[in-house]
């Protein structure tokens, strides 16, 4: 299962299968936090947060194993235009 359960959670595949899926909304918090899925062991595992707290957020991999994630909402209809790059491995502190 997902660690916590967000709406509005952007997600993409990496290219090594994995789906990475950042920010989101739970229980009416913007979230940050970023996991990896991999289809191969059913499993959940905890990355490197966004810098940002934010949903709807476009998250797109890129060739080198970073991570684009742009846009979104970091409160109640105030949208933001800030992307980051960064790349995503371990595990979060």
């Amino acid at each position: 299962d997902y660690p916590s359960t967000p709406v509005y959670a952007g997600a993409a595949m990496q290219g090594d299968g994995k789906v990475i899926a950042c920010g989101g909304e739970h229980s009416f918090a913007f979230q940050n936090e970023c996991n990896s899925y991999s289809p191969v062991t059913n499993t959940w595992t905890p990355v490197l947060d966004l810098p940002e707290s934010k949903d709807r957020v476009a998250v797109a991999p890129l060739s080198d194993g970073r991570v684009l994630a742009c846009g979104g909402e970091v409160s109640a209809y105030v949208g933001t235009d800030r992307c980051d790059i960064y790349l995503p491995i371990g595990c979060a502190p």
